[in-house]
């Protein structure tokens, strides 16, 4: 009877065992992609801060270049300027960008109007290609049949293929 016991006992004990680590698989599995999850925010973060340190600094650099420009236009004593501006920066920048886009975009239509011609290209050869298969298709079974006919030359040089 103590056996009896033992044994219930013992396999209660075991599912709970099984329940239990099925349980822990499925929290260790949460704790995973939380981990995953607050790295990715965190780099998310981190690239926030740089862009808010960034646009901070730009943001300085132009109220400076107010400043320095009401100065200059107030004295108007500035012989050269020594310095390029922010705006003729960031302009040049941009028009840089315009530049590489136009380009990108016109190689991408030749690229692409080279594709159509390649693909026709290859249309062709592969029609040229069955084209071939054919004749060499009935080269073959003309062989295996046999003349069906018979084959004159007159004086002139002309062949005749009378067929039967």
């Amino acid at each position: 009877e103590l056996k009896d016991e033992m044994d219930s006992k013992k396999q209660s004990y075991d599912a709970l065992i099984a329940t239990l680590n099925a349980e822990s698989a499925g929290l260790q599995t949460k704790i995973t992609d939380t981990e995953k999850a607050i790295k990715s925010l965190e780099q998310q973060w981190q690239e926030l801060q740089l862009e808010y340190e960034r646009s901070e600094l730009l943001l300085e650099k132009a109220n400076e270049e107010i400043v320095n420009q009401t100065a200059a236009t107030g004295s108007e004593a500035t012989g050269g300027k020594s310095r390029v501006s922010l705006k003729e920066t960031l302009a040049q920048q941009i028009f840089e960008q315009e530049t590489i886009g136009k380009r990108l975009l016109e190689d991408r239509n030749l690229l692409q109007g080279n594709r159509d011609e390649r693909q026709r290209q290859q249309e062709m050869w592969g029609d040229l290609r069955k084209l071939f298969e054919c004749k060499i298709r009935c080269f073959q079974e003309s062989k295996q049949r046999g003349p069906g006919g018979t084959l004159s030359v007159s004086r002139g040089g002309a062949e005749t293929f009378t067929l039967q």
